[in-house]
């Protein structure tokens, strides 16, 4: 009721780790791995209108450079995009204007892809398959990479990205000297930052 006071805990350490000015930043979510990279992402455009409302300010001589974001939200269906309608709309905008990239993959059902009975709107890419290997090569280098999902798509991702693309992960939300940070979601351990063990051999 009105006036009684509640506990409120916030679980684990994903958070943003981002420091002014703004890196480029790709968002990595597997299913319901989705809900903390949707928080980071969220913080990412506020920080970034943020950021853009100083540098246009009369008072500043000079101008900074838009940070980009890519996004990718895998899963097995539609029905499993359970965030797909926020990110669409939160996109919109950073798209129009061409700094940011929204991808859709169904994995499994490659049924048409629709969002709540609507078809899903124009700027957002709606692809097929796996295809986080092609979307973590169309990141720039010097980006930030932030991954949450299944622990078969964390090996993967950090794989690739410290084999092939030859970029630094780190097992936390936690150190700037890192690009790329990851957190596991299992239904044994739900959130587990900070722990990581390979299942691939």
């Amino acid at each position: 009721s009105v006036g009684v006071p509640i506990e409120v805990r916030a679980g684990g350490n994903s958070v943003l780790n981002e420091y002014l000015p703004l890196r480029p930043s790709l968002f990595c979510a597997g299913g319901i791995g989705v809900s903390p990279i949707l928080s980071q992402y969220r913080e990412f455009l506020f920080l970034r209108n943020k950021m853009n409302a100083i540098s246009d300010s009369p008072k500043m001589n000079s101008t900074t450079e838009t940070a980009t974001s890519m996004f990718l939200y895998t899963a097995s269906s539609t029905s499993e995009l359970v965030f797909g309608s926020e990110l669409a709309d939160l996109s919109r905008k950073g798209s129009q204007l061409g700094h940011d990239k929204m991808v859709f993959a169904l994995t499994q059902n490659q049924e048409s892809l629709e969002l709540n009975g609507a078809n899903i709107p124009s700027h957002i890419q709606c692809r097929t398959g796996r295809v986080m290997t092609e979307f973590l090569n169309d990141a720039p280098h010097e980006a930030n990479y932030y991954i949450c999902g299944p622990p078969s798509m964390i090996d993967d991702a950090v794989q690739h990205l410290t084999s092939v693309r030859e970029i630094s992960a780190c097992e936390s939300f936690e150190f700037p000297s890192k690009s790329t940070f990851f957190s596991i979601f299992s239904f044994s351990s739900s959130l587990s930052i900070g722990s990581y063990t390979s299942t691939s051999g």
